[in-house]
């Protein structure tokens, strides 16, 4: 045993060193906390003392039994019709003749399990314990303050309910039991109604665990109620048939009626009973032989007042004493548990270091499965967390990445076609004023050599246009590279949109889609950074006018004197040809519509790159977490496969 021991040691270090190098922090927790309880368990393999704890219902004759096995009446109170015993008792020798009473408080930050478990291990002999403790001298009326009271009527002995009371009686060597290396644990009834355990089934259960045979006092007269039928179930689960007992203390009421009428009776009452015992056990085809006493007899004939016990005239009382204890069957039953505790005590200690060794094993595979179930569903929650923020981003991304305008025919605004227009004639009007062609465009039919006047005339005339042209071509440029999206318009069913309205109502749609998905874009408002055309694309060019030179023969001096250029359709063929020439880069070059897709991009992108941001800073976190929680599934089920692989024989 102590070979395969040794071995579990190694096998919990080195999952230890797994959990330590693999396994997140957030999920080290349960692991760590389940190896201090299985390093705990293989340890009680060491203990010292055989810890028997004493069980049963209200008045079944608990307190009884333990004074007898301790022959003393300081060990437990006994009374008739009130709860003696509010708290966990241990009962064990003193190292001195005159006894006493520690009392045990739960130290601050401790939780109650732990303990518990410090102070049962610091009695068997495997642990040391450096906590304070209360101590009182062993009288009477300490044990009534410290074990019958509550903390309010204990004229201040207990500050607050306590962890645990130790009662160290004298050393007397007819306790046979505490002459065996024994100590006896007394627990509140199990139908108590006030002891704190009661109301926690944990906190009675961990008693149970911690004791090498656990005796169950039956009272012949009183069932076994619900509550103490749930203790009976889980001790019967979790602990081998040779660590419990159960005694069954004879109550013999019916006095008047003939002894071998209250034989029959109570023989009744014993079968009924250990069925009862055997069936909240659940080990209905279990053999359950029950150890058959008269406590009360048992304790009248060694530690009551003799001067109470009847005797017959002429009756000595010393050998009453002795036929009420021979009777009572209590030294048949005290001889046959120190037989076995001698016999058998070791082996049932081993029996029950694995029992417990076996339930902290399987309550650590329960722990670390719940856990890979809890981090199955933790993944499960985040991929579907990280698959909404993943559509988040595609989403986002496609508002602008792949955001496209649709082609859609827009033309020049009036106000822009009148501006350009009025700018042309101007600058025409002030070239054909101007000292280079004032007074050179017109003929006089008065002059000689009129051919050659008229060669000179139309070459003027070819050159200002020519000059007309250039300038024209100029305002063009400088009007279109300074125009706004505004003074392009989209016209449909006689209605007029400029581009910022129609683009804002793209972009107000938009928004709504993305609504529906969690985010947010502000349709209201377009950005203006890139509001002007021609900063979009500055390498428009126009094709110059080119209307034909003009040819002036003789007979054109008969018609015409002078050329009114005001009204002449040379101004109206220029005007037109760049603004054809504006309205073909709009339309047949999809400036528009890559304009006013760039200016939707833009806003949408700027608006929208913090929440981007965000998403992909929660998607890489969330990557991260579910990386880390595979790792920690992975560890855990490998720890799992190698729980389940132990054997403990």
């Amino acid at each position: 045993m102590n070979k395969q021991l040794e071995l579990l040691s190694e096998k919990i270090n080195q999952i230890t060193q797994k959990v330590t190098e693999n396994i997140s922090d957030n999920n080290k927790t349960i692991w760590l906390e389940s190896e201090k309880k299985l390093k705990r368990a293989i340890k009680q393999f060491d203990g010292e003392k055989n810890f028997i704890i004493v069980i049963g219902m209200l008045k079944a004759g608990k307190s009884t039994l333990i004074d007898l096995l301790a022959r003393t009446t300081k060990a437990s109170l006994v009374g008739f019709g009130v709860d003696t015993t509010l708290r966990p008792a241990v009962i064990k020798t003193a190292d001195n003749e005159t006894g006493q009473i520690k009392v045990y408080y739960k130290p601050n930050g401790t939780d109650w399990a732990t303990a518990m478990q410090d102070v049962t291990d610091y009695m068997r002999g495997i642990k040391e314990y450096d906590k304070q403790t209360v101590n009182f001298d062993l009288t009477e009326d300490n044990l009534r303050k410290t074990l019958c009271r509550t903390p309010q009527e204990s004229d201040n002995c207990l500050s607050t309910e306590p962890l645990l009371v130790v009662v160290e009686v004298p050393q007397n060597p007819e306790s046979k039991f505490f002459s065996n290396n024994c100590i006896l644990l007394d627990m509140p009834g199990l139908d108590s109604g006030y002891s704190e355990q009661s109301k926690d089934p944990e906190k009675y259960q961990a008693f149970f665990d911690e004791c090498d045979l656990l005796l169950f006092v039956q009272s012949s007269v009183s069932p076994i109620n619900n509550k103490a039928g749930e203790y009976l179930k889980y001790i019967g689960l979790t602990r081998d048939e040779s660590t419990y007992r159960l005694v069954q203390n004879v109550m013999n009421a019916k006095y008047w009626l003939k002894k071998e009428e209250t034989d029959k009776e109570q023989k009744k009452q014993a079968k009924n009973g250990r069925e009862v015992f055997k069936e909240k056990l659940g080990k209905n085809n279990v053999e359950i032989t029950p150890v058959y006493v008269n406590l009360g007899m048992a304790y009248d004939s060694i530690l009551g007042n003799q001067n109470f016990i009847y005797t017959s005239e002429n009756e000595d009382i010393e050998i009453k004493k002795k036929k009420l204890l021979d009777d009572s069957h209590f030294l048949e039953m005290e001889d046959s548990f120190i037989t076995d505790i001698k016999n058998n005590g070791q082996h049932r200690h081993i029996a029950h270091c694995k029992d417990m060794l076996k339930q902290e094993i399987l309550k650590t595979i329960k722990k670390l499965e719940d856990q890979s179930e809890d981090i199955s569903t933790n993944i499960t929650k985040l991929n579907s967390e990280k698959q909404k923020n993943e559509e988040k981003i595609l989403i986002i991304k496609k508002s602008y990445e792949g955001y496209k305008f649709k082609p859609i025919q827009f033309a020049l605004s009036n106000d822009f076609v009148n501006n350009l227009k009025q700018k042309i004639i101007y600058e025409f009007e002030l070239i054909r004023k101007s000292i280079d062609y004032k007074n050179k465009l017109f003929l006089n039919a008065e002059d000689e050599n009129t051919d050659k006047l008229i060669r000179g005339k139309a070459s003027n005339i070819n050159s200002f246009l020519e000059k007309c042209s250039t300038r024209a071509k100029q305002i063009a440029e400088d009007l279109f590279s300074k125009a706004y999206l505004d003074e392009l318009v989209h016209k449909e069913n006689g209605k007029e949109k400029n581009a910022i309205e129609y683009s804002q109502e793209d972009l107000k749609e938009k928004a709504e889609n993305l609504k529906l998905h969690g985010i947010t874009l502000n349709g209201e408002k377009i950005s203006d950074n890139i509001n002007k055309i021609g900063e979009i694309d500055n390498t428009f060019s126009f094709s110059i006018f080119d209307g034909g030179k003009y040819v002036i023969e003789r007979n054109w001096l008969g018609f015409q004197k002078k050329i009114d250029f005001s009204k002449n359709s040379k101004y109206e063929e220029i005007i037109n040809h760049y603004k054809n020439e504006l309205e073909k880069i709009i339309s047949t070059d999809d400036y528009v519509a890559r304009k006013i897709t760039s200016l939707v991009q833009n806003t949408i992108k700027q608006d929208l790159t913090p929440q981007l941001s965000e998403y992909q800073k929660e998607l890489t976190i969330q990557e991260q977490k579910i990386n880390t929680l595979n790792n920690d599934k992975s560890t855990i089920t490998d720890i799992l496969r190698q729980l389940k692989e132990l054997q403990i024989n």
